[in-house]
């Protein structure tokens, strides 16, 4: 289960000890610091669209592989 996941956010310090993670975030709202038990920091995406077939079956895509879709 999980217990927070933040976009836009950096995590800005790490400090852990036998009871957890004590993380300092920065993001639009400004820093704070937060306690877990576990971190994952994951960064960025990339399509995985490549060898799909996409354009036979009418399927946009960019130049960096993102399917093209409206608002």
């Amino acid at each position: 289960m999980f217990g927070a996941v933040y976009l836009r956010t950096r995590v800005a310090g790490l400090q852990e000890d036998d009871s957890g993670v004590d993380v300092t975030l920065e993001g639009e709202a400004g820093a704070k610091q937060e306690r877990f038990d576990r971190v994952l920091v994951a960064v960025g995406r990339r399509p995985n669209s490549e060898g799909m077939g996409l354009e036979t079956a009418g399927v946009q895509v960019d130049a960096r592989g993102f399917v093209q879709a409206d608002e």
